[in-house]
């Protein structure tokens, strides 16, 4: 074989070895790809087959959550206060309200809240237990801001605890009841149950649905951005478990959940609606807290004063608020709103009207959102509401009353002595220390009711003289002994003048400055009135500057001026001047004067009488005496009673009869003269006046001629109290 020959039959017999190996790499090649082929066909018909045996998935998104809340219970018609304690539970301790009549009708109106409101509230349970002591149809309202929609009627029996729950959208409510009759209404509980909208994230809950089991790897939220990160669950699921997830973002920013398992991806599309704003984006409120306020309030009863806080917006959008205060009967006092920022404080000033009556009170201010309609903060604050009547007068000083043992007694007249300069105050006297007018025309008094009201009473000066005046108040009751009355004198107003009424103060008063007042009809027998027993007529009596005059033409001569007042255990006092004191002069008061079937009159009469040319027979000295006598019905005067008195001319002396049962005694210028007990006293006649006598051609003079009440003993004169000044303003 050539060379040739053999290098051609080398290379056929390599090239047939190359093919034949990339015959046997191609039947490599083939057979495993068949074998991937077969492999990945296994597998997915295992995956198909695992699909087919997994269990169902299902969704659902949880974005709400319940919360609770205690309620607060404010009347705004009717009386009552409330501990918001009271309410937490059905254990008997609850809050007592009464209705109020307003024009005939009684009503309570209550205003129910509650404590704390979430800011994405979406709806509310609101539950109760009433008692009320008479059956009533009443009505629920909710309270949206200003307005109020009907949400049920409903009837509470007599004597029987109703539980009460109703579902809204808002925790403020008004409770309206009505009746033509008093009523009172109890309340226990009062709790509210909310449904909030979770605007921090939500949950995703993952159910297996079966019928085989299913492995949930993780999953993930996707928002309008992008998917968030992975949350990793890992948890295999029977048929019938499932599984809770948080996802930290709110629900509304979410578009879709993607659900992993061990076969395949779950989307789920999320159709969540915005939460409820209030006005506010999601997640942003305003709230409120009051920063500062008058912890006290003090002032007179019945004035205003001003209360203020301030309150800062702790939340973090603008709102308002309503700053509210209510009195210790649960009653709105007053309110004011604030519109405020965050971070923002403003300040509220509202007018106040103190209580009526003095005493230490315990009031609340109340910050109310006007988003929520619930309350976001309250502070409790003390009302001193200090009797204090005369508005402008700087100064005061009490006294205290004490009564008779002979029992109570009302309208009592009572006098006093009041002196402009320094001293100790002590029995009738007080002094001012130079603080009121030096004409006295800066006086007030007033009484402390026993309900703790204090009222203006009436008073006369009857005069002034050292610096001091006598003045004369009228106390409308004195308890009996050992019990007190208090009244208050008043000064310290240099604008002031007087109100001295003595007409207002007495049960008769008449200074003759205007009218002589007497029943002015003439003498005959069977009547009363003006009368005279010698044949003379009422013509002498006249005004005569500022006083009352009396003169006849004819001597022995008795006339008498009679007021219609009707008298029984009193005093009877006049000023009298018997003028010039000429042969013969007489003049004094009378009382339980009567006329007998005979024309006879029977009475008591106090008399001055200047007779010196005659001798009395019980003395032996002349006549210048103060008598007491009595007139039984018998044509002559009969058991005098009289005494020594030295009379001077053209004096004016003060002459008073005091009659107590049959004890009668005579006073002048305020000093005892005659003490005489009637052992068949005179008890019929109803009325008392004024008596002349013997004086022809001379004028007998009288002025404040007054009636009061008087018993036996007197009520006495207690303790003074310090000096006090009106309160300050808060």
């Amino acid at each position: 074989m050539s060379r040739d020959g053999c290098a051609r039959g080398q290379a056929s017999a390599v090239g047939a070895v190359f093919i034949t190996m990339v015959f046997i790499l191609l039947a490599v090649l083939v057979s495993r790809q068949i074998q991937v082929q077969t492999e990945v066909q296994r597998i997915a018909s295992e995956v198909l087959e695992a699909r087919r045996s997994e269990g169902a998935l299902s969704l659902k998104v949880n974005d709400t959550y319940t919360s609770n809340s205690a309620g607060v219970a404010v009347a705004e018609e009717g009386q009552g206060t409330c501990d918001p304690a009271a309410l937490l539970k059905e254990d008997g301790y609850y809050c007592t309200f009464n209705a109020v009549n307003i024009g005939g009708t009684y009503v309570l109106k209550l205003n129910l809240s509650a404590q704390s409101v979430p800011p994405t509230l979406l709806n509310t349970t609101c539950r109760m237990l009433l008692y009320s002591n008479a059956t009533l149809q009443a009505s629920l309202y909710e309270k949206v801001n200003a307005s109020l929609a009907l949400l049920q009627t409903f009837t509470l029996p007599n004597a029987t605890w109703t539980r009460l729950s109703v579902g809204s959208k808002t925790p403020s409510y008004v409770l309206l009841a009505q009746s033509q009759s008093p009523f009172q209404l109890k309340l226990d509980y009062l709790g509210y149950t909310y449904t909030v909208y979770n605007s921090t994230g939500f949950y995703a809950i993952v159910a297996n649905g079966g019928p085989g089991h299913a492995y949930i790897y993780a999953v993930w939220a996707v928002t309008s951005e992008a998917p968030t990160g992975r949350i990793a669950v890992n948890r295999l699921l029977e048929p019938g478990d499932s599984v809770t997830v948080s996802v930290p973002i709110p629900s509304y920013n979410v578009s879709e959940l993607r659900v992993a398992t061990s076969t395949r991806v779950y989307i789920y599309k999320i159709r969540a609606s915005l939460p409820p704003t209030r006005g506010a984006p999601p997640g942003a409120l305003a709230k409120f807290a009051i920063v500062s306020y008058n912890t006290t309030v003090t002032g007179a009863t019945g004035s205003l004063k001003r209360f203020v806080a301030s309150v800062k917006n702790v939340g973090n959008a603008s709102g308002t608020v309503s700053v509210e205060v209510y009195d210790h009967a649960g009653s709105l006092v007053g309110k004011t709103s604030l519109s405020l920022s965050p971070g923002q404080v403003g300040e509220a000033s509202i007018t106040i009207t103190l209580p009526g009556q003095p005493g230490t009170y315990t009031w609340m201010v109340l910050a109310r959102n006007a988003a929520t309609g619930g309350v976001d903060d309250s502070k409790s604050f003390t009302v001193n509401a200090v009797s204090w009547l005369y508005s402008g007068w700087l100064y005061r000083k009490g006294h205290d009353i004490v009564g008779s043992t002979a029992g109570a007694v009302s309208g009592y007249q009572v006098r006093l002595r009041v002196c402009s300069g320094s001293g100790t105050d002590s029995g009738d006297t007080v002094y001012l220390n130079g603080k009121g007018r030096a004409d006295f025309g800066d006086l007030r008094f007033s009484y402390l009711q026993p309900d703790g009201r204090e009222v203006a009473i009436p008073y006369w000066v009857e005069s002034v003289s050292g610096g001091c005046a006598t003045v004369w108040v009228k106390v409308p009751s004195i308890p009996a002994s050992p019990g007190t009355a208090r009244i208050y004198v008043y000064y310290g107003n240099p604008s002031a003048t007087s109100e001295s009424n003595g007409a207002a103060t007495f049960i008769y008063f008449n200074d003759f400055s205007s009218a002589i007042g007497f029943t002015s009809f003439p003498y005959d027998k069977g009547a009363d009135g003006w009368g005279d027993v010698d044949g003379s007529d009422s013509s002498g009596w006249q005004l005569f500057q500022g006083a009352l005059k009396h003169r006849v033409t004819v001597d022995a001569s008795h006339m008498y001026a009679l007021t219609d007042v009707q008298n029984g255990n009193v005093a009877v006092c006049v000023l009298i001047n018997l003028g010039k004191l000429e042969e013969i002069e007489e003049a004094g008061v009378a009382a339980r004067h009567s006329v007998d079937a005979n024309g006879y009159i029977r009475q008591y009469y106090a008399r001055l009488i200047y007779a010196p040319s005659l001798i009395d027979s019980l003395t032996f000295r002349p006549r210048v005496n103060v008598e007491l006598v009595k007139s039984t019905g018998l044509p002559s005067e009969v058991e005098p009673v009289h005494v020594y008195y030295s009379l001077q001319a053209n004096t004016w002396y003060k002459l008073e009869m005091r009659l107590y049962g049959g004890h009668i005694t005579v006073y002048v210028n305020d000093s005892k003269v005659i003490d005489w007990t009637d052992s068949s006293p005179i008890t019929s006649g109803s009325r008392l006046g004024l008596f002349s006598a013997y004086n022809k051609n001379v004028d007998h003079l009288y002025d404040n001629f007054y009636v009061r009440n008087y018993v036996e003993p007197e009520p006495s004169h207690g303790q003074w109290l310090p000096e006090e000044t009106p309160p300050a303003d808060p």
